[in-house]
C-alpha cells in the first residue's frame, strides 16, 4: 500500500460563525501503488484541502496519513519539505510556471534544491526525454507567454514528474482548459502514471474525466465515498 489516509478530520473556525465548520470528517482513503483515483464533489466540499493534506501542505485536525509505511505527522518540518519535493508530483489549475525562465528551466525547479549533483545531471536527461514524448521538446527555449493553455498545463505536468515522484496529485488541472486540452491531459496523465507506475489522485468537477480512472470517489459533507 502506497498511501493510507485513516480517520481524517478537518474544521476551519471563520470570525461570522459561532462553531467551526467541519470540512473533513472521519475520512478513509487506500491507494495502491500505480493506482489512478479521481475525487468528485460540490465546489467547498473539501477536495482540495484533502489533496493538501496527503500532499504535506497542511495538517489535519485528527487522523493520520501513512506514506509509504511511514506517518507523516512523524516527519520534521525539513522532512516533509524534503518530502514533498521527492516523493509527491503537483500539479494545479494554474500552471503557475515562472515567466522569466524557459520551459526547460520551468521542468528543472523542482531539482534545484537537490544538492546532489549526479542526481541533477540525470534530471537533464530525464527532462529531456520527458518533453520530447509530451511533444514539447520544439518549445524547451520559449518562455511561458508564448505558449498555449495546453501547453503550459503540460509544462507543468512534465515538472511534476522531474523528480520521479511516486504519487501525483492533479487538483483540477483541466479546469483551465477547453474539453480538447482537457481530454489531452487526462490522457497525457494515465499514459505516464502507466508508463512510470506513478500512482495518480485527481480532483475534477468531471463526470467524464472522473470515470476515466480505476475508481471514483464522492467527498460530499465531509464524508468520502466510493462510487460504485
Amino acid at each position: 500500500m502506497l498511501l493510507s489516509v485513516k480517520d481524517i478530520r478537518k474544521t476551519f473556525r471563520s470570525e461570522s460563525a459561532l462553531e467551526p465548520r467541519i470540512v473533513l470528517d472521519g475520512v478513509d482513503l487506500d491507494l495502491e501503488k500505480g493506482e489512478a483515483i479521481s475525487i468528485l464533489g460540490p465546489s467547498g466540499s473539501g477536495k482540495s484541502t484533502l489533496m493538501n493534506i496527503i500532499g504535506a501542505l497542511d495538517k489535519p485536525d485528527r487522523g493520520e496519513v501513512i506514506f509509504n509505511g511511514q506517518s507523516l505527522s512523524s516527519k520534521t518540518e525539513a522532512e516533509l519539505t524534503s518530502f514533498r519535493n521527492r516523493e509527491i508530483g503537483f500539479v494545479f489549475q494554474m500552471h503557475h510556471l515562472l515567466p522569466q525562465c524557459s520551459v526547460f528551466e520551468n521542468v528543472l525547479i523542482p531539482a534545484v534544491p537537490v544538492k546532489d549533483n549526479e542526481f541533477k545531471r540525470s534530471r537533464m536527461t530525464f527532462a529531456e526525454d520527458l518533453l520530447k514524448t509530451t511533444g514539447l521538446w520544439e518549445h524547451k527555449d520559449q518562455k511561458p507567454g508564448v505558449l498555449s493553455g495546453g501547453e503550459c498545463q503540460r509544462v507543468a505536468l512534465v515538472r511534476a514528474m522531474i523528480n520521479q515522484p511516486k504519487l501525483i496529485l492533479a487538483d483540477e488541472p483541466t479546469g483551465s482548459l477547453d474539453e480538447d486540452n482537457a481530454l489531452s491531459m487526462i490522457t497525457l496523465l494515465l499514459d505516464l502514471n502507466k508508463q512510470f507506475e506513478i500512482s495518480l489522485i485527481v480532483v475534477t468537477h468531471s463526470q467524464e474525466i472522473g470515470r476515466k480512472m480505476e475508481k471514483q470517489y464522492n467527498l460530499r459533507n465531509g464524508k468520502l465515498n466510493l462510487k460504485t
